[in-house]
């Protein structure tokens, strides 16, 4: 299942009827009426129909256990952007935020929010770094540009 920040919720009350027979040494019955009524759940705080606030409902009312909370807590967050999630399953995998590009082919120039690191070269470095490095390596990329939030088509692109 995907992470995701929230879920409704639905309880479900059932009122049913049954005629119990008793013949002297067994007893029978028989489903005589049925009512299905579907309610939103009660979360925690008033906060109705929401999945995670029912579960901290059970929790708080000692009917969940923390393990299962907690598991429910790594699916269905509650922080509306699923960030810590994320953060997790990156660590997990490996991942990090940001691009490291290969020094001996590339030569950062500049960037920004998670892929800064330094301050932007002036013209004269940049002039430098463009004409005397890239245009002399042949078939070596003379630009790229590294953009992780872009779409998957526009995160990596050389020139």
């Amino acid at each position: 299942m995907p992470t995701v920040t929230r879920s409704d919720c639905t309880q479900v009350d059932l009122t049913e009827e049954w005629d119990m027979e008793y013949n002297g040494s067994n007893f029978t019955g028989k489903l005589i009426h049925i009512e299905i009524d579907f309610n939103a759940c009660q979360g925690r705080n008033n906060r109705n129909n929401d999945l995670w606030a029912y579960s901290a409902r059970l929790y708080d009312e000692g009917r969940m256990s923390a393990e299962n909370f907690g598991t429910i807590g790594r699916k269905l967050t509650n922080d509306h952007d699923c960030y810590h999630s994320t953060e997790y399953n990156k660590q997990l995998k490996g991942y990090t935020t940001g691009y490291e590009a290969e020094k001996d082919i590339f030569t950062k120039v500049a960037g920004r929010d998670a892929m800064y690191s330094m301050e932007p070269m002036g013209k004269g470095a940049f002039d430098s770094a463009f004409f005397d490095q890239t245009l002399t390596a042949g078939t070596t990329p003379i630009i790229m540009r590294v953009c992780p939030g872009c779409k998957s088509t526009h995160r990596k692109v050389s020139l």
